[in-house]
């Protein structure tokens, strides 16, 4: 994070206390910098105060705070101190020549400006280790030079060049020199944050999946034999999920302590806890008074479920779907990084400086991205609206044909279930479909993607102009939006009403949209 000042600082570029502790007189008073509390109870400040404090020898800090020789006291005045929020303040002693920097503010008394001394990090105690990273340290890499032959596919063998490396860090990146500038030799990353958090989820990974497997079959039991039993047993875990999360957000209000240094979080949680217990009593009133209309609706699932049990290969349209759209955002994802990586390459020597040998010839590749290419991104984007909703579609054509066939089939007095013309319904209706119906899938899928993609345009301006546009404008974007919205959906439901009907009928797309209409 980098601060910019409004007008010049009264303090000099400050200087690290040396390694043997000299710029260190006990006695002697330095200054605290910092946002911290001004008093025991906040708040933060917003401007950057200073305070000056007396340095404590060591025998006494050691003797009442029990430290050690990596730390450092000052302060002790009262009224005068680091506070909460100045943890990692600069403390620093002043001249007339320069500022030195002695240590940084870890940790202190719980009431602040009492006769109790904060206690800070002895800069000197690792001045040797900021020195070796600062300096740099000899690093040797492996680099392409224009000296060395090349092999047979063509790339130049690697040889061994020694640099002096700067802000090296272990965990991050090794860094070439400063010299390089265009040509950013990145050398390896050392730790990967990303793998060891997916491998840790692999541990759980197993038990979470028995776990849903086991309820969601469970649920299917319910669904198929007592549709109003699962209805009233979903809309009771909803009300539990709801006051639950409003009792535990309560409870956690209840003790200001643990956010006395954080009233955002702890105005959020309050705030939550509102929602929630709101959320609760509206959506007991809500189930209250939609009793018949749940009950209405668990009949419909348990007769659905009738359905299912002899179309059971219905089961697996949602995995074929799935499967199909993975593929789908995968080429769409794969053009995308195409259109927009499109360009062209050109290869130059670099000469830069080493420790050994003293100057190498590097051949470096630089590349110029073409951007007139991704103007095509438009035409993509609509190609996936279309793409998407032509499969979805299809699913849900095959679906309804299915279950029409199943609903307009005689039912056996005998045994109870439907009696088919066709040896497997779903087949049928799939072989159907791709034989007789592509097209109007087809048309009924192009005629909401335009609407789809607009509407998207739309939001990524309304996002673009969030920050810098005026309220008249902000509120037209909005009203756009939202009507694009509502056209969007009632255009959706007449294409899908008249899929339903094609399903049913088998007849085209208009003939089915007349009949709706």
């Amino acid at each position: 994070m980098i601060l910019e000042l409004q007008k010049p600082t009264s303090f000099t570029p400050v200087t690290l206390a040396a390694a043997d502790d000299s710029d260190y007189v006990a006695g002697e008073d330095a200054t605290v910098l910092g946002w911290g509390y001004t008093t025991n109870n906040g708040p933060l400040s917003y401007e950057l105060n200073s305070v000056d404090v007396p340095l404590w020898n060591d025998q006494n800090c050691t003797q009442q705070l029990n430290t050690d020789p990596s730390m450092l006291c000052a302060g002790g005045v009262l009224n005068k101190d680091a506070c909460v929020g100045d943890d990692g303040s600069p403390l620093i002693i002043s001249s007339s020549k320069k500022d030195v920097l002695l240590g940084l503010n870890s940790w202190g008394p719980k009431n602040c400006g009492t006769e109790v001394p904060s206690v800070y990090s002895r800069v000197s105690n690792v001045r040797a280790w900021i020195d070796s990273i600062v300096n740099g340290e000899i690093l040797t890499v492996q680099l392409p030079l224009q000296s060395t032959k090349r092999g047979v596919n063509g790339s130049r063998e690697l040889k061994e060049v020694q640099f002096k490396s700067y802000a090296t860090h272990r965990w991050a990146y090794a860094c070439a020199p400063a010299e390089v500038r265009s040509e950013q030799i990145m050398i390896t990353q050392l730790q990967d944050t990303a793998g060891r958090f997916v491998g840790a989820l692999g541990n759980v990974l197993t038990i979470a999946t028995g776990i849903s497997l086991s309820t969601a079959a469970f649920y299917l039991v319910l669904l198929r034999y007592c549709g109003c039993i699962s209805v009233l047993l979903s809309t009771l875990g909803i009300e539990v999920t709801l006051a639950y999360s409003s009792y535990r957000l309560l409870n956690a209000t209840a003790d200001p302590l643990p956010y006395a240094n954080d009233p955002a979080m702890l105005s959020f949680l309050q705030i939550s806890a509102v929602a929630m217990c709101c959320a609760a009593i509206l959506f007991l009133l809500f189930a209250a008074v939609m009793m018949s209309r749940l009950l209405l609706a668990g009949a419909f699932i348990t007769h659905a479920s009738r359905a299912l049990s002899q179309l059971k290969r219905l089961l697996v349209l949602p995995f074929i779907s799935y499967v199909l759209l993975l593929v789908l955002f995968g080429w769409g994802i794969l053009v995308t990084v195409s259109l927009f990586g499109a360009g062209e390459t050109s290869t130059r020597i670099a000469t830069i400086s080493a420790n050994s040998p003293s100057t190498i010839r590097v051949e470096t590749e630089s590349f110029q991205v073409s951007t007139k290419l991704r103007w095509l991104f438009l035409f993509h984007a609509w190609g996936m609206y279309w793409s998407v909703n032509f499969l979805l579609s299809i699913v849900e054509m095959i679906t309804a044909t299915a279950v029409s066939l199943w609903y307009f089939s005689p039912e056996n007095r005998v045994t109870g279930l439907k009696d088919f013309e066709e040896a497997d319904p779903v087949s049928y209706s799939a072989h159907t479909i791709v034989n007789y119906h592509l097209g109007t899938l087809a048309l009924s899928s192009g005629v909401v993607a335009p609407v789809e993609y607009i509407r998207s345009f739309f939001l990524y301006l309304e996002n673009k102009n969030e920050f810098d546009a005026n309220t008249f404008t902000e509120l037209a974007a909005k009203c756009c939006c939202c009507c694009i919205w509502c056209f969007k959906h009632c255009l959706k439901y007449i294409c899908k009403e008249a899929v339903y009907i094609t399903a049913i009928q088998g007849t085209d797309f208009y003939t089915s949209g007349k009949v709706l209409l």
